[in-house]
């Protein structure tokens, strides 16, 4: 569902990334690829004076026995599953083994929900843009880097929330944890109207921050009142077992041990992270009656 639009501006960065790799050989579902170099598109003389032949060696192309024909099936169907039907079954094999090893990599989905008085943080939302426009989205080393240092961001301002919200889905398969990853940051997205920044895959994008219509008292939509809150929303899929599966509503110390478990996560089990906040702009406020009516979950600290 997605939710009204409460908040004028807003900025986001992140990404989504699995290394599945069974064996840590090549890339799942790669070809066999065989050391044979036996070629089936050129015909073979199997009558003419070679070992295995019934022929009398006389060099004069006498038809085989049937004997010498049966003999002749059974080699070549040999040949056959020597180079084509063995190593075709150990594909499929492997294929299936990876299939399964794939599946079973269970995800845990993190979701947590910050409100922050704007007035004491101002200087925390900066570092998170600024996290934001150093991120690398594109490997799992880099999310992992840039959940880390998410979390040990707020983790710092911990003492300026007023409402909050915390839950970790689990144990989910990778499918189902990417399409929830999806449908989570979409929503979070989507509480405002305009994005000013926004770091993913495709790179770093910028518009225009602050809004002409805005004034000395009233904010860009024409909102009286003063610049109280800002809403951080961090979002990490991650198969660690060190992340604690949590129920939603849980009360803020459970909160703050759900961000402290997300330092533990190893980059081998990093496989999303986003983070998105509103309002990112100065001609943008987010009053207490805006935070409440629009962000129902969060509960006082």
């Amino acid at each position: 569902m997605i939710p009204a639009v409460y908040a004028d501006s807003g900025g986001s960065g992140g990404g989504f990334v699995i290394d599945e790799s069974p064996g840590g050989g090549g890339s799942y579902g790669s070809d066999y690829s065989g050391s044979s170099s036996y070629d089936y598109s050129q015909p073979t003389d199997y009558s003419s004076g070679g070992s295995g032949s019934s022929s009398s060696g006389s060099g004069g192309g006498v038809p085989l026995s049937t004997q010498g024909q049966l003999i002749l099936l059974v080699v070549m169907g040999s040949i056959f599953a020597l180079f084509w039907l063995i190593p075709a079954l150990l594909t499929m094999k492997a294929r299936f083994s990876g299939k399964r090893r794939y599946a079973s990599r269970l995800f845990r989905l993190v979701h947590v929900r910050l409100a922050f008085n704007l007035l004491r943080t101002r200087d925390l939302r900066d570092g998170i843009e600024g996290l934001v426009r150093g991120a690398d989205v594109k490997t799992t080393a880099g999310l992992t880097a840039f959940a880390l240092a998410l979390a040990e961001l707020l983790l710092a301002g911990r003492e300026h929330v007023e409402y909050a919200f915390g839950s970790v889905e689990g144990d989910i398969d990778v499918l189902e944890g990417q399409g929830r990853f999806q449908a989570l940051t979409g929503d979070a997205r989507a509480y405002y109207k305009r994005e000013v920044i926004r770091r993913g895959a495709a790179g770093l994008v910028e518009t225009t921050r602050n809004s002409p219509k805005a004034t000395e008292l009233l904010d860009e939509d024409g909102t009286f009142g003063i610049d109280e809150f800002f809403v951080v929303s961090l979002i990490v899929c991650t198969k660690s077992p060190k992340v604690p599966i949590t129920e939603a509503g849980v009360m803020f110390p459970e909160v703050i041990a759900v961000l402290e478990s997300i330092l533990g996560i190893p980059r081998a089990d990093m496989a999303g992270c986003e983070v998105i906040w509103t309002p990112a702009a100065d001609s943008d406020i987010l009053t207490r009656d805006e935070l409440l009516t629009g962000f129902p979950e969060l509960m006082p600290v």
